[in-house]
């Protein structure tokens, strides 16, 4: 059953240079209570099923110990990157989108921030903006999430949806601004980070697929971001070594997450096939859901790429 997990990495990390992955530190949390922005005392309430940014950002902010700086690039040696070939497991439709994707797949989960993360020689301004961006993107995210709970068939799938939008708002949200104000970026900077075109369009996209259209558009639109963040942590999990952010790689490329896109491959496959019955790829509406999936890969890939247009 989706519900039945909890996804909890273990540790947290912190923006300030220097400091080890075992110290005090404003994401570090476990599996004690967090401190919210407000001063009160909040607990994760995060499900296994999060088939948005919300689990991909709860592993994605609590990355990198000590992230590159353009004082330290390239002091850590380059692990063995592991290629573009794609991880398995992730249900039946995912791979065919994926598929359908082509070069544009590859483009997003091999880009040049996702190799600067596996070898430690992204610079840590860009770490920081990409998460400013994130906080911006997880608001609308929110949104599209809570658009899901409208579009779901089932209760199941209206669970899933409205434990997701909880947990971006209530838990995601104040732990990037934890994290942001470590690195000197307090609450009211973070909200009045502008929001960068790149990000403007793949929020507004995935908005977009869910208004006109229904769940399976607002799921095809979803979807490149937290499995490929599963891929690409699998992937980079293999190297030789773990450099400035071997937290962040360890953290998508663990059990937890690795189940967490499972569950989210299943689930899109029982969408699939609820909806377009056991043959999907021969209804009317396949090469529209691939479309949609392909607009969002390539929308993730400019997202990266906003990251190290900034620093």
């Amino acid at each position: 059953m989706l519900g039945s997990r909890r996804f909890c990495p273990r540790q947290g990390w912190s923006t300030a240079p220097g400091r080890s992955r075992n110290s005090p530190s404003t994401w570090a949390r476990s599996d004690r209570a967090v401190r919210r922005a407000d001063g009160r005392p909040g607990r994760s309430r995060v499900s296994v099923f999060q088939p948005s940014r919300q689990t991909i950002r709860r592993a994605r902010a609590r990355g990198a110990q000590s992230p590159a700086d353009e004082g330290s690039a390239g002091r850590s040696s380059s692990p063995t990157f592991c290629g573009t070939a794609p991880v398995t497991g992730y249900g039946t439709t995912f791979p065919l989108w994926r598929d359908a994707a082509g070069p544009d797949w590859a483009a997003y989960t091999d880009h040049a921030f996702v190799r600067g993360l596996g070898d430690g020689t992204l610079l840590r301004a860009a770490f920081l903006d990409y998460l400013r961006q994130d906080y911006l993107f997880l608001i609308h995210f929110a949104r599209a999430w809570a658009l899901a709970v409208t579009k779901a068939g089932t209760l199941e799938e209206m669970r899933a949806c409205a434990a997701t939008v909880s947990a971006l708002i209530d838990e995601e949200m104040t732990l990037h601004v934890a994290t942001c104000a470590a690195a000197g970026i307090d609450a009211a900077a973070l909200a009045a980070t502008e929001e960068r075109l790149p990000n403007i369009a793949y929020t507004r996209f995935v908005l977009d697929a869910g208004h006109a259209g229904d769940f399976l558009d607002l799921l095809a639109a979803l979807a490149p971001c937290v499995l490929g963040y599963g891929e690409i942590g699998a992937r980079l999990a293999m190297a030789a070594n773990a450099p400035a952010y071997g937290d962040w790689i360890a953290s998508y490329g663990g059990a937890e997450y690795q189940q967490v896109c499972r569950d989210v491959g299943a689930l899109i496959d029982g969408a699939v096939q609820r909806r377009l019955g056991a043959d999907p790829e021969k209804s009317p509406r396949w090469p529209g859901l691939c479309a949609q999936f392909r607009t969002a890969t390539r929308l993730e890939a400019a997202f990266w790429q906003m990251g190290l247009d900034a620093a």
